[in-house]
C-alpha cells in the first residue's frame, strides 16, 4: 500500500471492465491487430486498442454493464474511504515520526 497523499483516481466502468475481461479481449485484439498493423503505425495501437474496448463495452447488455459499473463505485468508494481514513491525522508533527520508521 502506497503512503502517498495523492486522493486515489476514480476508475471507470470501461477501465474495470478492460480488467475483469482483460485476457479475453487481449487474445482478441490481438488477433485484429495481426490483420490491420501494416496499415497503421505502432503508435496507433493503443487509441486503437481503446477504441476496441469501447465497442466492446457497447455490446454488453445493459444488466452487465449496471453490474461493472456498481463495482467501480463500490471500488472508487472504498478506494476513497481508505484515501480519507489515511489522511486524518490528527496528531502532532512529532507523533508522525513514530510512524514513519520501520
Amino acid at each position: 500500500m502506497s503512503s502517498s497523499a495523492t486522493r486515489p483516481r476514480k476508475k471507470s466502468a470501461i477501465k474495470v471492465y478492460s480488467d475483469i475481461n482483460k485476457t479475453r479481449l487481449n487474445r482478441e485484439f490481438n488477433m485484429r491487430w495481426e490483420t490491420i498493423k501494416g496499415t497503421m503505425q505502432s503508435r496507433d495501437r493503443i487509441g486503437s486498442w481503446t477504441e476496441f474496448i469501447k465497442d466492446h463495452w457497447e455490446k454488453e447488455p445493459p444488466a452487465v454493464r449496471d453490474e461493472i459499473t456498481r463495482q467501480a463505485d463500490e471500488e472508487n468508494a472504498t478506494l476513497l474511504k481508505a484515501w480519507k481514513q489515511k489522511a486524518a491525522f490528527a496528531g502532532t508533527p512529532d507523533d508522525f515520526d513514530k510512524y514513519d520508521s520501520p
